[in-house]
């Protein structure tokens, strides 16, 4: 058995004048030894291959090929939040994925987990890619990325002075100035 996206080479150990080789998904060919890249289900079944030999004699052979899928899933959404952004990112697999590995890639220096989950803080603003590999019971690999799963937000940083500084009673008039910076949509709440 391959793997789904892997290649499936049909063999012979002797060598013939000639080779025809039919099988699933309308494939042929005329060599020894074919290859068939990137096979995918519709590729599982049987290979029939007629050979003849340099005296004119034709023998025939058929060979069972099988297929496994790739394990599959989705990562469970991630509410966007202000940083730092503390979660638990999901994934969800496919029924029937059989999944005995995980692979959690979040980024550089950050370790992985062998599990279905992982627990991280996202400490700066931006969008993170997250990547997980998956190996399933048959040994079947696959890398999954989802850009953008985890959203933070820029957190604003509240700043003001004052004028006249300091009040007095001869100036107890004050005008209030706003210096905060952080994202562009920004609700004030002066509380006096």
């Amino acid at each position: 058995p391959v793997c789904e996206e892997d290649n499936l080479l049909l063999s012979l150990s002797q060598p013939y004048a000639s080779y025809v080789w039919t099988g699933p998904n309308s494939f042929t060919s005329n060599s020894q030894n074919p290859s068939i890249s990137g096979v995918s289900a519709a590729s599982t079944g049987t290979y029939s291959v007629t050979v003849t030999d340099n005296n004119g004699c034709i023998g025939s052979t058929t060979t069972p090929a099988i297929v496994n899928p790739l394990p599959n899933g989705t990562f469970a959404p991630v509410p966007a939040k202000c940083a730092p952004l503390c979660d638990t990112l999901v994934f969800i697999p496919q029924a029937g994925s059989n999944i005995v590995a995980y692979s959690w890639d979040l980024g550089p220096g950050i370790p992985s987990v062998n599990n279905d989950s992982i627990s991280h803080c996202f400490n700066g603003f931006g969008v993170y890619d997250v990547s997980i590999t998956l190996m399933d019971s048959k040994s079947c690999n696959r890398t999954i990325t989802q850009n953008g799963l985890v959203t933070v937000y820029e957190n604003p940083v509240a700043d003001f002075t004052y004028s006249p500084n300091p009040i007095t009673v001869f100036e107890p008039t004050s005008t209030f100035y706003d210096y905060s910076s952080g994202p562009a949509a920004q609700v004030h709440n002066w509380v006096f």
